[in-house]
């Protein structure tokens, strides 16, 4: 009897002590898994905060480039509008000159219109005049290049008057006259105003033009507003040597 309870409480020693060997084992699995899902946990929850931590410097650094960008962009402004001031002056300064110019050039413009009257009215042989509405002046005759001075073609009297210098004569006689770098021959109207033009060449010498038999052959003469008579030429033929 003694025998069977010592063997049933053995039994029942060893069932409970595998009881709570169980009930401790999962105990402490229980805690190891616990241990391992805090400490992954933790690890997630660091490079997280490492994470945030290099995006708010980043911001921190972006911001500083941009209140940097914004000092320079109030310097470029307060440089420009430290030029505006000074083009502005500038401007002004220039409108100032233009208008000195302008007032100089109608000065001068009036001054030069002053001259040409007086050239025109004071010439004593009348070469110059103005076209229609006075704003040009213009040489009636005499002109070495082709120059359109409105000259009108006229019937001349029976003799015209040339005067010329005696170192002159020779070469007149052989070819007549010749307009040479001019455009027309010039002929006086009467033989005091030849023998003038005569006297500035040395000793004057006169020949008597015969234009009426010119105009009849088909020559053509014309008149300036001077009173100077002009043609292409005359030839040998039409020419006398005043005695």
């Amino acid at each position: 009897m003694k025998k069977s309870v010592y063997g049933i409480n053995r039994i029942l020693f060893w069932a409970l002590s595998g009881i709570c060997c169980v009930l401790l084992g999962t105990a402490l699995c229980g805690e190891a898994g616990t241990g391992t899902v805090s400490a992954s946990s933790a690890a997630v929850t660091s490079d997280s905060i490492k994470e945030k931590e290099g995006q708010i410097a980043e911001k921190r650094k972006e911001k500083e480039n941009l209140k940097e960008g914004l000092s320079d962009l109030k310097d470029i402004k307060k440089n420009l509008e430290a030029q505006k001031e000074d083009l502005k002056k500038y401007v002004e300064a220039l409108d100032s000159s233009l208008k000195e110019i302008e007032e100089r050039i109608a000065d001068l413009k009036h001054q030069i219109k002053v001259k040409e009257e007086e050239i025109v009215r004071t010439d004593q042989k009348q070469r110059y005049s103005f076209n229609e509405d006075a704003t040009l002046i213009r040489a009636n005759q005499g002109h070495s290049i082709s120059v359109d001075v409105e000259l009108e073609t006229a019937e001349p009297p029976e003799i015209l008057w040339h005067g010329t210098g005696e170192k002159y004569v020779s070469s007149i006689e052989k070819t007549g006259l010749l307009p040479k770098s001019r455009l027309y021959v010039h002929i006086s109207g009467d033989m005091e105003t030849a023998y003038k033009v005569g006297q500035r060449h040395g000793k004057a010498v006169i020949f008597r033009v015969l234009a009426g038999k010119m105009t009849k052959d088909g020559y053509t003469f014309y008149r300036s507003k001077n009173g100077v008579w002009l043609t292409k030429e005359v030839p040998v033929s039409y020419l006398e040597r005043e005695k």
